[in-house]
């Protein structure tokens, strides 16, 4: 079986989202694009298109800010949030 390896990318998806995953996709570069929910809630058509071409999405909660600085109950919120929109995404 050969192996593959993914590039991953932080802190999407932004205005040039779309014109990154089509470069990718023209060279077959496989990506794990993690994403901020407050981005995917804007910008919903390109991340389907994303994910309509085998790229995975991955979460990088909600409005990056530090979790380390949230309690646990507030971490989780921002977590399970981005994941609830992911989800409907790949719906």
């Amino acid at each position: 079986m050969p192996k593959k390896a993914y590039m991953t990318i932080d802190d999407s998806p932004s205005v040039d989202f779309l014109d990154k995953v089509k470069y990718l996709h023209k060279k077959k570069i496989h990506a794990i694009i993690f994403c901020l929910g407050n981005n995917l809630v804007k910008h919903k058509p390109q991340v389907i298109k994303a994910i309509k071409l085998d790229f995975i999405i991955g979460n990088h909660c909600y409005d990056h800010k530090k979790l380390s600085e949230f309690s646990l109950a507030k971490a989780k919120k921002q977590i399970l949030s981005t994941d609830k929109i992911i989800d409907d995404l790949y719906k």
